[in-house]
């Protein structure tokens, strides 16, 4: 289902959609995504349901996990509280809103029925997970996010103890996928957003956050992997994503983008008054690798409703000058509002680079023990506002990993010279040398903007 098979019936439309024939009670059927089925059909084939407004707001009360998850969800849930925001000017919805329907099926979620008892041995008696992975994907099998899909898989396997759900919101996935293969696995289906959300596919990665349950997550994109060292990510994430500092943190972007760089970009005018001061952009970009703590799901969920509610950022004045107003559903993707929502909220944590190139993994294949704490690995680039003597890496995870096979050996590699001793027991990078600790670092750089 593409247009280079099928052509364009409507150029510039982009609410473009396949529908399939299936005969019931097909092996075609059997595999498809259960949200795409009936809910008696869903049931029978033994896809639980494990997230849906009823859920959450039958849990609200149990523990802090669930009232904060219960405040990110009840803007996407609530009658009540759709009828109260009716009323009140702040939360006024936009003529691009989604319906308020078409929000409580996008907090639904099932099981896949191979992996039931995955889930029942990974997931606490509370329904969360104290660590995990969340990844999202659509693709059918074989296809190229599939296969990139099941090597970050594969990687999570091979490098860590924690578990990885993927949130599947396409139509099938691989026979090959079982839960004997995938011990650390939580295939999860979702429904993809309806045609006419007129959203890019990238916010379903928020939506991720707020349906899987952990109540220390860890985002992956398709096109990355971990590497060894990588479960220290959930540690720092605990240390420094709290009840007093409960936003996301996301890593250091390899370029600044600012209002120099995008001077069209329509968020400047509210962040970027006063050029090139531009006092209101409190950090520099980062990568849409976001990592948070379910004291973080407040704001998740904050930012989630106002782009599908179409809500609109009012104008303000301050010391910097007139703050222009800024509709949110016109913000395109999914990392633009991520930088957006943390600037608008003053936030200033950021972490050092922990998603580098895969090719930057050759550094660390190329080492030996003689090397010592020396690496030839460069620094993530300068800017004069915020990272004037660069930023520091980690590599626990590789991006832009678009050819699977070229993964799957990199991996293999990776895997062998680990358990070899011939790989740097810390991957942390700084000023030509190797970091055994975050803490080591910031001492050694106390005033590194960015953290480990």
């Amino acid at each position: 289902c593409d247009v280079q098979t099928l052509g364009d019936p409507v150029p510039g439309e982009d609410g473009k959609h396949c529908q399939c024939l299936v005969k019931h009670n097909s092996l075609f059927e059997k595999q498809l995504n259960p949200m795409l089925l009936s809910e008696k059909l869903a049931d029978k084939e033994g896809s639980r349901l494990i997230a849906s407004c009823d859920i959450f707001e039958a849990s609200r009360s149990k523990g802090p996990e669930d009232q904060a998850l219960w405040e990110a969800v009840e803007p996407f849930c609530s009658e009540a509280w759709e009828e109260d925001a009716a009323q009140d000017t702040s939360l006024k919805a936009g003529p691009h809103r989604l319906a308020f329907s078409s929000l409580q099926k996008l907090m639904q979620a099932r099981i896949d029925a191979r992996f039931a008892k995955n889930y029942d041995r990974l997931v606490g008696e509370d329904g969360w997970l104290p660590r995990a992975f969340v990844n999202y994907y659509a693709g059918a099998p074989g296809s190229k996010h599939a296969n990139m899909t099941e090597q970050l898989i594969r990687s999570v396997h091979m490098f860590s103890e924690a578990p990885i759900i993927v949130l599947h919101l396409g139509s099938r996935t691989p026979d090959s996928w079982t839960a004997e293969r995938f011990p650390q696995l939580l295939l999860v289906h979702a429904a993809p957003m309806e045609p006419d959300a007129h959203r890019s596919f990238n916010f379903n990665k928020l939506r991720s956050f707020l349906i899987s349950r952990a109540k220390t997550g860890v985002e992956l994109d398709s096109d990355q992997f971990v590497g060894p060292g990588v479960d220290y990510m959930f540690e720092m994430s605990e240390k420094e994503i709290t009840k007093d500092t409960p936003l996301p943190i996301l890593p250091v972007h390899f370029y600044s983008f600012t209002q120099a760089d995008t001077p069209n970009n329509i968020w400047w005018k509210r962040y970027c008054p006063d050029p090139p001061a531009c006092q209101r952009h409190t950090m520099r970009w980062s990568h849409a690798h976001p990592t948070w703590t379910f004291y973080s799901l407040p704001f998740l969920g904050r930012w989630l409703r106002r782009h599908f509610r179409d809500e609109q950022l009012p104008a303000s004045s301050d010391q910097v000058g007139k703050l222009a107003a800024l509709a949110v559903a016109k913000i395109p993707e999914d990392e633009d509002l991520l930088n957006v929502a943390t600037w608008e909220e003053k936030g200033t944590k950021q972490w050092c680079k922990f998603d580098n190139d895969y090719h930057e993994f050759v550094d660390m294949l190329s080492w030996t023990p003689q090397d010592g704490e020396r690496t030839t690995t460069g620094d993530i680039g300068t800017d004069p506002k915020f990272y004037p003597h660069g930023a520091a890496k980690a590599f626990w995870t590789a991006h832009n990993c678009k050819d699977p096979a070229a993964t799957a050996k990199m991996l293999d590699e990776i895997e062998k010279r680990y358990k070899q001793g011939l790989y740097p027991k810390s991957t942390i990078t700084y000023k030509g040398r190797f970091w055994q600790s975050g803490s080591q670092l910031r001492e050694a750089y106390p005033d590194l903007p960015c953290i480990f």
